[in-house]
């Protein structure tokens, strides 16, 4: 989800936990829970 620089961006969390202050590089979006070996895979610099 894109909004303006004068909006909030929120995905999963409720209003009143702080804003997110940063930038997002990439998102990955999963069907089902990653095991500890599947991120594991991932988390690797290839």
């Amino acid at each position: 989800m894109y909004l303006p620089k004068a909006r909030t961006f929120s995905f999963g969390v409720n209003w009143w936990d702080p804003a997110f202050k940063s930038a997002i590089d990439e998102l990955n979006i999963f069907e089902c829970a990653l095991t500890p070996s599947q991120v594991a895979e991932l988390a690797e610099v290839k």
